[in-house]
């Protein structure tokens, strides 16, 4: 009832992060993230952890043909739904595997390098320095 009352009182901004402490000091948090973020953050917090938690839960969707990313989702879901009755907004627990289904897109990404020559005379990168070193001791007469 305190996090309902709380949110009512500053509904757009929020009490403040880590201000529900102060309220109950013997409950340091309501065990419910949707209840601490509407309390400490309000609709700003509400609508932020919707946006967060929309995109993470879309990457997993998208994702999901790879092993890791199902269970990454179900690490996922796990500490989401613990966090709606023991741990609190700053537990790290639930925000690693958010922050990983965040990077989805870019874990999995296809790779943005240029395709590898069949030999290593056509041209790869690790043969550039040694061709000029090679062409410049040809012309000054080093390494001789």
């Amino acid at each position: 009832f305190l996090a309902r009352e709380g949110f009512l009182a500053e509904p757009i901004l929020g009490n403040g992060l880590g201000s529900y402490a102060t309220v109950d000091p013997y409950l340091l948090y309501p065990h419910n993230l949707v209840l601490e973020t509407a309390y400490e953050l309000g609709l700003v917090g509400l609508v932020s952890l919707a946006f967060v938690l929309f995109f993470s839960f879309r990457n997993l969707v998208r994702f999901r043909a790879h092993a890791e990313t199902r269970v990454l989702g179900a690490v996922t879901a796990f500490w989401l739904a613990s966090s709606m009755v023991s741990l609190d907004l700053r537990n790290r627990l639930l925000w690693i595997p958010i922050a990983l289904c965040l990077c989805l897109p870019a874990i999995y990404a296809p790779s943005r390098r240029p395709p590898r020559p069949e030999s290593a005379s056509e041209g790869h990168p690790s043969n550039y320095p040694l061709r000029a070193i090679q062409g410049r001791s040809a012309s000054t007469g080093l390494g001789r």
